[in-house]
């Protein structure tokens, strides 16, 4: 299958982070979404600047380009074992692990490559979870949103903790089947509840600063008319 892919969206400055973050250390940070998920809502190992950003010392000094040197190291390893074993099964096990890096090298190249567009976009699905594994490390009081300085909160980080947490709080809501009939607050997972409950807390704080309840309002409200407008130019037809 051929794919031409040709765009180069803009970078905010949280996307920057991102994508230096992913370039840094891609076998732990393979998503956009895996780097909010540590900055927002696992562990606070971060805290807040003057300006209402994320401290983010906890990443340290970040690459502005791909690292491969874990993958190198291991090549000349396997490289030594190709070369010097001659019985069938090292040479077959050393075998094993060259297709497997090159196969990482493969995958590693391919971020990089589209590193752009893997910051700013969920290309796995990430953005729609039905299950709880983003808040698989949360702790109640010990997140960064929990001491978040809404009034002052930078705009694009409080967008890309929105996205996070609303992602997060449905991926919850999903699991405990939450929008269905059959759902019980009294059986359900009361753990997952209450992250749940504070989730809400926390997108009804970030909405002061991002406005998006406004927004989509306003969106469903000129939906409401073009839908409306069409209706009544169907029926006077």
């Amino acid at each position: 299958m051929s794919l031409t892919i040709s765009t180069q969206p803009s970078l905010n400055k949280v996307d920057q982070i991102i994508k230096a973050v992913m370039l840094t250390y891609p076998v732990r940070y393979k998503s956009r979404m895996a780097v909010l998920k540590r900055i927002f809502l696992d562990d606070a190992s971060f805290g807040w600047d003057a300006a209402g950003c994320p401290n983010l010392y906890y990443f340290g000094e970040l690459h502005s380009e791909m690292d491969f040197s874990d993958l190198d190291q291991q090549r000349e390893g396997v490289e030594a074992g190709l070369v010097e074993e001659s019985g069938p099964s090292m040479a077959n096990y050393y075998a094993g692990r060259a297709v497997a890096l090159k196969r990482q090298y493969a995958d590693r190249e391919l971020v990089s490559t589209y590193i752009d567009i893997l910051a700013v976009e969920h290309t796995q699905g990430e953005d729609s979870p039905t299950n709880a594994n983003l808040v698989d490390e949360f702790r109640n009081g010990l997140n960064l949103l929990h001491m978040a300085p809404y009034h002052s909160m930078d705009k694009d980080w409080a967008l890309a903790a929105e996205e996070v947490v609303t992602a997060a709080r449905h991926g919850i809501s999903g699991y405990l089947g939450m929008p269905f009939a059959h759902f019980s607050p009294r059986t359900a997972d009361k753990r997952l509840l209450r992250i749940h409950a504070l989730l809400t807390q926390y997108l009804d704080q970030l909405d002061s600063v991002t406005g998006t309840k406004a927004a989509e309002a306003h969106r469903n409200q000129l939906a409401d008319c073009l839908i409306d407008e069409v209706l009544a130019e169907e029926a006077s037809r």
